[in-house]
């Protein structure tokens, strides 16, 4: 499936993943990145592959536009060998994470874990900026969630998965 489409999301820092918060997901998978050449090259494993037409593995590369609130995402699919030697490449930013979601009141919150930098983040995505920009996470979200969000950070660019990938590689 290749695909443009508007990215409408915010961002927060979280602690962890409590045993309450733990309880409200509903689905999983791991994710392994390499940045390359402006590309995001994706192996995804589906922890539930009944929820993702049988699939254990999806392989693709997204490049964003934009920053902050509203960013423009094109995703082509690719075959294992091209992420592969994506991955492989020397020039590559590897950046790996496990996925986690739960839907509350219409909307759907990703926890992504990322275990090499020990950072925890949560992102709510909308239909529309409108919708983002009245979205108050102190009134929507459960509590189990509240006890762990410690700061948006949807504007701080040093918080996507890309920065995040040179990140570490300069603090490894």
């Amino acid at each position: 499936m290749n695909s443009i489409k508007n990215e409408i999301e915010r961002k927060w820092l979280i602690k962890t993943i409590s045993p309450a918060l733990f309880a409200l997901l509903e689905d999983a998978w791991e994710v392994n990145y390499a940045f390359l050449n402006g590309w995001r090259y994706a192996e995804i494993f589906y922890h539930n592959p009944e929820k993702h037409n049988g699939a254990q593995r999806h392989f693709c590369k997204v490049r964003k536009a934009g920053q902050g609130l509203n960013k423009v995402e094109e995703t082509v699919d690719i075959s294992p060998e091209e992420f592969i030697a994506a991955w492989e490449n020397e020039e590559s930013k590897i950046l790996t994470k496990i996925r986690n979601i739960f839907q509350k009141d219409g909307f759907t919150y990703e926890i992504d874990i990322y275990n090499e930098i020990q950072l925890a983040t949560l992102e709510v995505e909308f239909s529309s900026v409108a919708e983002a920009e009245k979205f108050v996470i102190h009134e929507k979200a459960p509590k189990a969630l509240l006890n762990q969000l410690l700061l948006e950070v949807t504007q701080f660019p040093q918080f996507s998965n890309a920065s995040l990938a040179i990140s570490q590689e300069v603090e490894a």
